[in-house]
């Protein structure tokens, strides 16, 4: 699957995975925006965007029926995920704090992180980004690829949403 083919398996998905859940309904979604600099009339109130002095591949501002708005982080990759993209995105989401911080590629992640996962003591800090929230990673082709989601005690929450 090319770059951009991929994007579009990955803007589907989004918009699945936000009606998935019927506490969420799906305001916008930026692509490779800047959303600090985005002139939004609800951006324009949210102190969490004015953090956001990064581009992710999209940023999804959902509405929740009791949290209010709130962003999704997204990085999509048609390589497989390494160390230095989850420590990117585990950056962006500590200073950005959203609802969900998702790394998604065609391939999964890389065997780099196969050590990593069989020490908890390491693996917590690098997906953990809030006291309950953790970066998801996945494989997703016509539809996620179970046995990559990781961290793995994620698996049995998200895979029921999209």
């Amino acid at each position: 699957m090319n770059k951009l083919e991929f994007e579009k398996v990955v803007e589907k998905w989004i918009e699945k995975f936000v009606e998935s859940n019927p506490k969420l309904s799906l305001e916008e979604i930026f692509k490779k925006k800047n959303i600090s600099k985005e002139s939004h009339p609800v951006l324009n109130n949210m102190t969490q965007s004015k953090n956001c002095d990064f581009i992710c591949d999209y940023i999804a501002l959902v509405k929740h029926d009791t949290h209010g708005y709130q962003l999704i982080l997204i990085n999509r990759f048609v390589k497989s995920i390494g160390i230095k993209d989850i420590g990117e995105m585990l950056v962006y989401a500590k200073i950005a704090n959203p609802l969900y911080a998702f790394l998604i590629s065609v391939n999964g992640h890389s065997t780099e992180i196969n050590t990593i996962l069989v020490n908890q003591s390491i693996a917590k800090p690098l997906f953990q980004y809030d006291a309950d929230k953790h970066i998801i990673l996945f494989a997703l082709g016509s539809e996620i690829k179970k046995e990559s989601v990781l961290p793995v005690h994620m698996r049995g929450f998200f895979l029921g949403r999209g």
